[in-house]
């Protein structure tokens, strides 16, 4: 009685267009002096080469003011210079980790010096 819906296409390839179609007739051309102006995305991962990334490894960091690098979870690195701070050792004392980039004390007195100038 009922008939069960088809199922989902999948994707099988992904051109991606960089200006709008000409509306006027092009003229015939022979197909190998045609340069090709758009290729896949799966020939563009198959010939694609990979990147070694290293990652950063934080784990010896310690705090600036207290020196230790207990407690890593309440740890703050500041975006610029990339030292650590716990919350508590910071004044005034932060209850929680900021939303957004963050910036160390020393820092900020530097940037607001330079813009004094």
């Amino acid at each position: 009685m009922y008939s069960s819906p088809p199922p989902p296409r999948k994707l099988t390839s992904f051109t991606r267009r960089t200006h709008a179609p000409c509306l006027r007739k092009k003229k015939p051309t022979d197909s190998s002096s045609r340069v090709k102006k758009y290729r896949t995305m799966a020939n563009i991962m198959a010939r694609a080469k990979y990147a070694v990334v290293e990652k950063e490894d934080y784990s010896d960091c310690m705090c600036e003011r207290c020196g230790s690098g207990e407690q890593p979870e309440e740890l703050l690195l500041c975006d610029k210079c990339d030292k650590g701070f716990h919350m508590k050792c910071l004044r005034p004392i932060l209850a929680r980790v900021p939303i957004g980039s963050w910036i160390c004390p020393k820092c900020c007195f530097e940037l607001e010096r330079l813009k004094s100038k």
